[in-house]
């Protein structure tokens, strides 16, 4: 049976020439990395990406007709599910939901898939069924690292619509890394900055004299604090954690 009133509902993307639109490509040009992943975050939650759809084999033909098959009632909401199945590498061995940009920059990606645009938001929505991480114009597997990831935090505040605390201005983040190294002598200060590629750097600063031991522990103690603290794990996928020696 039609669904009326499906096909009579507006279309979201008419009109759409697939670029890359004003708040993303602002985003984009931001050279400082927590301004460029905040501003990302609230570009995808405001507006529109592209999803890579693979084509499905045609039904062949009986009596010279399309062979009788059964049309999917939602077929963007369909190829948005199979899309989120896909995932590219990320930081720290982990994997991501990719969404891109533009339709060029998919096309970079894999020039075989069909654009599918679809809001940032329900983007983020399925990824959360999945991976739980987003990455925005990755590159193809086969190349290095590239492209912007972002952690569960992000995405679903991306999803929801909500505002992010980014773990750089997250005064709980620091706290509870603060606390985790509460005895050791070794560690001087723990900071937390923005990294490259959407990866959140922990900065371990060591007193120069203490000897690799100390400087041991320290790490130890914030990656025991990563697994086991359930704020840090929620709100910590991409990090990486620095011992830096103060001369």
């Amino acid at each position: 049976m039609v669904d009326f009133e499906r096909l009579l509902r507006p279309n979201p993307f008419a009109g759409d020439d697939g670029g890359v639109q004003p708040q993303m490509a602002s985003a984009l040009a931001l050279t400082d990395a927590a301004e460029r992943q905040e501003a990302l975050v609230a570009a995808l939650a405001t507006g529109r990406v592209f999803v890579p759809v693979q084509a499905h084999a045609h039904p062949g033909y009986e009596d010279g007709s399309v062979a009788s098959h059964v049309p999917s009632p939602n077929p963007n909401e369909e190829a948005l599910e199979e899309a989120s199945e896909l995932t590219v590498p990320a930081p720290g061995g982990l994997r991501a939901m990719p969404v891109f940009s533009s339709a060029a920059a998919l096309a970079e990606f894999d020039a075989q898939a069909r654009p599918l645009p679809v809001l940032g938001r329900n983007a983020a929505a399925q990824a959360l069924l999945h991976t739980g991480l987003l990455a925005v114009d990755p590159a193809p597997e086969k190349f290095s690292l590239a492209g912007d990831f972002f952690g569960r935090s992000a995405v679903v505040a991306i999803a929801s619509g909500e505002a992010w605390l980014a773990p750089w201005i997250d005064p709980q983040i620091l706290m509870r890394l603060r606390s985790a190294l509460t005895g050791c002598e070794a560690a001087q200060k723990v900071t937390v900055s923005a990294g490259s590629h959407g990866v959140v750097r922990i900065a371990i600063i060591i007193s120069e004299f203490v000897g690799q031991e100390g400087a041991r522990e320290a790490v130890t103690r914030i990656a025991w604090a990563l697994a086991h603290d359930s704020y840090l794990k929620s709100h910590l996928d991409l990090v990486e954690i620095l011992p830096v020696r103060r001369a």
